[in-house]
């Protein structure tokens, strides 16, 4: 019966990362009232964080969600935030998240360290009793 607990929890924490993760897709020029998108499952070689961004260059603004790598939530490292160096009113806002849908709302970012500390307290209070 606990190999079969122990089983249960380690697909379910496996699982996910096979399908690819589903992130919210978007883009508007106005606010993220109108950056109204869907639900889209990412490429798993291309992308493994779900991404929220906004920028601003002088009156022009970009609201973004997608899927993205490493290198889309850095600031240093993101193709829209890098023209922030060469144009002094730029803004550039990035969020990362790696949750099915994380970007939909408000910018929280769990990570696989917290999930498998969840599942290890689990298995600790499981065997405990």
């Amino acid at each position: 019966m606990k190999l079969w607990f122990v089983a249960a929890i380690l697909i379910s924490v496996a699982f996910p990362a096979v399908m690819g993760l589903k992130c919210m897709t978007c883009t508007s020029a106005e606010s993220w009232d109108k950056c109204e998108g869907k639900s889209t499952t990412c490429v798993a070689s291309l992308a493994d964080q779900c991404v929220k961004l906004h920028y601003k260059a002088g009156p022009v603004e970009t609201f973004f969600k997608g899927c993205g790598s490493d290198v889309y939530c850095d600031e240093k490292t993101n193709p829209s935030c890098k023209a922030k160096a060469t144009n002094a009113s730029y803004e550039c806002n990035i969020n990362c998240c790696t949750g099915d849908d994380c970007n939909a709302g408000a910018a929280t970012r769990i990570t696989g360290i917290v999930l498998l500390s969840c599942a290890l307290a689990s298995l600790m209070m499981f065997f405990k009793a």
